[in-house]
């Protein structure tokens, strides 16, 4: 083989190998370009379309599906998910609005309610004071006797004294340097009977539940301007021992007059029972007794301790857990209406106190307020 035939054939095994790369890199660039169209180019469209929905929350959006193989498969299952989110949100956004109006309607139902609730306290605080007012006057009604011998000693003694100025005056014996003496008499005795009379009209006055600062010393003191008199009557010894530094409280005068008169009363209708129920020698009737105890908590510096104690017949053990119960009572009719101890625990959780019986027996009952410092 001659140098020419060589050359052609070495010629045409290269044009063979150029034209074989040429077709194999136009195969290889349209299989690229198909792949490309028919699977970058949608997988590329379906990134983007999950970012725009991703990012506008806009679930109405679809994506193209140009091909029916496995592409086109996760782009129906993408679409489908889009739909499946849309009607997720459309069902959302429908039940915030009806948590929306039930929350409205709940609210207004509520505002009503509320309104009917201050109505309801209102009219229950009223009623509260009226029964309280009605307590307070039957308390007058039952110490009218009592406030009778209050005036009637006072009055008594001006009589007296006025009886001997006449005989000393008709005999001359009448002397200027004793007419003093004698009008302080009339001043003292006239002042404790308008005392009596201005504190029995301020005590009997319906007054607002408007708390002060209140001594609970000088509210026992006054307590005892309608009683004194009749427990000296039915020779019932009363001892008061009263902290001279005790410290104020707040609260409402009147009430807790009305709450210490009760168990004043209370404690005098036990010793006059334990009385009744002796025998009719008097040398088995024993004096009756009670003491008045006011006094700062050592456990509990902020609270005060007022104890009621008598030597009266105690409370039985069937009635301790009624005392305080509303028109329970164990008087007789006329004598009791029921409501004094009842509206006593009222007064005093109202006060933000506690009243309690912390001993009763055959020797007597001890009764405890307490109350804090204000």
């Amino acid at each position: 083989m001659d140098m020419k035939e060589l050359y052609n054939r070495a010629t045409w095994y290269l044009n063979s190998v150029a034209m074989v790369s040429i077709l194999f890199f136009c195969v290889t660039y349209m299989i690229a370009r198909l792949l490309q169209r028919q699977i970058s180019e949608p997988i590329l469209d379906l990134s983007l379309m999950m970012r725009t929905v991703s990012k506008e929350k806009d679930y109405s959006l679809r994506a193209d599906k140009k091909t029916n193989d496995e592409l086109g498969i996760l782009i129906d299952g993408f679409n489908d998910m889009l739909t499946q989110i849309q009607i997720r949100d459309q069902k959302l956004e429908q039940y915030t609005q009806n948590l929306e109006k039930l929350v409205e309607e709940r609210t207004l139902a509520l505002s009503k309610t509320n309104e009917d609730l201050v109505y309801a306290n209102q009219e229950l605080k009223q009623a509260q004071s009226k029964l309280i007012q009605s307590a307070k006057l039957a308390s007058i009604g039952e110490l009218a006797a009592g406030v009778a011998h209050e005036l009637n000693q006072p009055l008594m003694v001006i009589r007296t004294t006025t009886q001997m100025l006449k005989r000393s005056l008709s005999k001359n014996t009448f002397k200027i340097d004793k007419l003093d003496s004698e009008l302080d008499v009339f001043e003292r005795n006239t002042k404790r009977m308008m005392n009596i009379i201005n504190h029995l009209r301020a005590f009997s006055r319906q007054s607002e539940t408007a708390f002060v600062k209140v001594d609970v010393n000088k509210v026992i003191a006054d307590s005892f301007l309608m009683v004194s008199e009749q427990l000296r009557l039915r020779n019932i010894e009363v001892n008061q021992v009263l902290s001279p530094d005790l410290p104020e409280i707040q609260g409402e005068p009147n009430q807790l007059e009305q709450v210490f008169l009760n168990l004043i009363t209370n404690a005098r209708d036990a010793i006059m029972e334990t009385r009744n129920t002796v025998s009719e020698n008097t040398s088995d009737i024993k004096k009756g007794k009670l003491e008045i105890c006011t006094k700062q908590l050592q456990n509990n510096s902020q609270c005060i301790e007022i104890c009621f104690k008598d030597n009266g017949c105690g409370i039985p053990e069937k009635h301790r857990g009624k005392i305080f119960d509303p028109f329970f009572t164990t008087k007789e009719v006329g004598k009791g209406t029921g409501l004094g101890l009842s509206i006593s625990y009222g007064i005093m959780k109202d006060h933000g106190g506690e009243i309690e019986v912390i001993e009763t027996g055959q020797e007597g009952t001890t009764i405890s307020v307490r109350l804090p410092i204000a």
